[in-house]
């Protein structure tokens, strides 16, 4: 889902507990992963073709062409928007990234990050979902890493309802597959329900707040894609 050598991206919040604006942090070296903003084309931790993992017996669904003559698959009912909805009854905040729509959810210590990635400009359909969870803390975050842990597990029923609807063996399998892969998630995006989903472990990296006092975040991640997806 992530790239390193890019800026991590990280939401900081107001005193409302509301997104105030991206900050792009600098990382000290805590870690040999780096935290980032998802590429345009989500592929794992390298290049090359989903590994092969059965589609839950009789699901109906899988990524449908986001335009009918086109070459990128898209979910089949969700839409940015309809996600974004989703988030925004949670207390989320939506802004726009580029040509994506950034949502948070949380605290300035606690937050989830979820990035929804349109077809192409302009467009409403829905081609990736990325989430991450991030805790900061100062001194060494000890307990960090077991709460972005879960957190993401946590969340992740929600959000997959949202993204899969009437697809409740995917979800199922999504949400069996994140817990026990985030410790050591796969080279290859797995292809689950027929959507590509890839994870990235918990990472440990060094940031400042706003007013630039030392801070240390985890954070920990998953990516759903139908972009790079083949329809079953």
């Amino acid at each position: 889902m992530l790239v390193g050598g890019l800026a991590a991206a990280a939401v900081w919040f107001d005193a409302r507990g509301k997104a105030s604006g991206f900050a792009t942090t600098e990382r000290v070296g805590r870690s040999a992963g780096q935290p980032a903003k998802p590429s345009r084309a989500p592929t794992g931790k390298s290049s090359g073709k989903p590994s092969t993992q059965r589609s839950p017996a009789g699901q109906p669904g899988g990524p449908v062409r986001c335009t009918p003559n086109g070459t990128l698959y898209c979910f089949p009912k969700a839409t940015v928007d309809s996600v974004s909805a989703v988030m925004k009854s949670k207390g989320g905040t939506c802004v726009e990234d580029d040509q994506d729509l950034a949502c948070v959810t949380g605290t300035q210590a606690e937050n989830t990050y979820v990035t929804l990635q349109p077809a192409g400009k302009d467009s409403g359909r829905l081609a990736t979902l990325s989430a991450m969870t991030f805790s900061r803390a100062a001194g060494e975050n000890a307990k960090g890493r077991q709460v972005v842990i879960d957190n993401l597990v946590e969340s992740m029923p929600r959000l997959l309802k949202a993204l899969l609807p009437g697809e409740t063996k995917t979800q199922q399998a999504i949400t069996a597959w994140l817990p026990k892969n985030l410790e050591n998630c796969p080279d290859k995006p797995v292809r689950i329900g027929g959507y590509n989903v890839n994870c990235d472990p918990p990472t440990q990296f060094d940031v400042t707040d706003r007013e630039g006092d030392p801070l240390s975040s985890w954070s920990v991640g998953i990516t759903v894609g139908g972009q790079t997806a083949f329809p079953r």
